[in-house]
């Protein structure tokens, strides 16, 4: 659900439906209608990767149903950013650094 309370007067406002209606849809889990979905549903994507061997296992970019069939995982330019984390972490864990541990940067 949308924490932002803004977003969805403004949802609500662009679509004419009632900013009740709107949170009991989102509270409750229901059916999202058709005009609400592009501002109210989530996109993402994901590919999961054979890290032995380097083979595409799954990939999905993102709901079928959604109207501009823009695949997230193919399409979109992005920066790797968190695609890095388990491989730092990862090292961090073999070098015996706990989760609690601070590292001190010096200049």
């Amino acid at each position: 659900m949308l924490a932002n309370n803004k977003q969805l007067e403004m949802i609500a406002k662009k679509s004419n439906i009632e900013l009740d209606s709107i949170k009991y849809i989102l509270k409750n889990n229901l059916d999202i209608p058709e005009k609400l979905q592009k501002q109210l549903l989530v996109q993402g994507a994901a590919v999961v990767i054979d890290s032995k061997h380097g083979n595409i296992l799954a990939m999905i970019g993102g709901r079928s149903d959604y109207l501009d069939q823009y695949n997230r995982s193919t399409q979109a330019l992005r920066q790797p950013g968190s695609v890095f984390k388990p491989y730092i972490y990862t090292a961090a864990i073999d070098n015996n650094f706990l989760p609690n541990n601070k590292i001190l940067f010096f200049k």
